[in-house]
């Protein structure tokens, strides 16, 4: 006890020289700030069979928008001057990190971006966005993350002309005026 005594008499006696004399304190930021995702891919959720769910998305691309803030005691506030690092995981690396078993600092590398960040030609499977929030002191916050899973649907077009449909790998086919091919065999039949 005598020491915890000591030491808060040495504390006042610091702070009461520095008022007096004019000498400032510094108060070093030691924060780190919070990255939130605002926005995301959004697709059906489907319930699996080990029952986790799974936000399947129709398409290659993706477009996230996110912000930064400080927890305070008196609530969080906005880091209007944070900077941000990104980094997107596909296929077995986003798997083994959204399962636990591989942890997210093990695998690809964060580089810098900003909001809105868009990534385009995905690879069908397993997504996974990372974003983290670095202020001006220098602090780094814990990732946010976004997962989801590409499944594009079948890349044959739907053609709309007779010309589409023999261009298209539908040699054998008629034109139909409901925009469909048939078969000359049932195009015969039909008229």
């Amino acid at each position: 006890m005598y020491r915890k005594v000591t030491l808060l008499v040495m504390v006042a006696v610091a702070a009461t020289l520095a008022a007096a004399t004019g000498a400032s304190t510094q108060t070093t930021d030691t924060l780190a700030p919070v990255a939130t995702i605002d926005s995301g891919p959004v697709g059906q959720t489907v319930n699996l069979p080990d029952g986790s769910n799974r936000n399947l998305v129709d398409s290659n691309e993706a477009t996230f928008t996110f912000h930064a803030e400080t927890a305070l005691p008196e609530g969080p506030t906005e880091e209007p001057d944070a900077t941000f690092e990104c980094k997107l995981l596909s296929g077995e690396e986003a798997t083994s990190v959204v399962s636990g078993e591989v942890a997210e600092a093990d695998v690809g590398s964060y580089e810098p971006c900003t909001s809105p960040q868009t990534y385009t030609d995905l690879p069908e499977g397993q997504q996974l966005f990372l974003v983290r929030a670095i202020d001006v002191e220098g602090n780094i916050g814990d990732p946010a993350g976004w997962n989801w899973y590409i499944d594009l649907p079948d890349s044959l077009p739907v053609p709309t002309t007779e010309e589409q449909c023999k261009n298209g790998g539908y040699e054998d086919f008629g034109f139909r005026n409901q925009g469909q091919c048939i078969s000359s065999l049932h195009k015969e039949i039909e008229e």
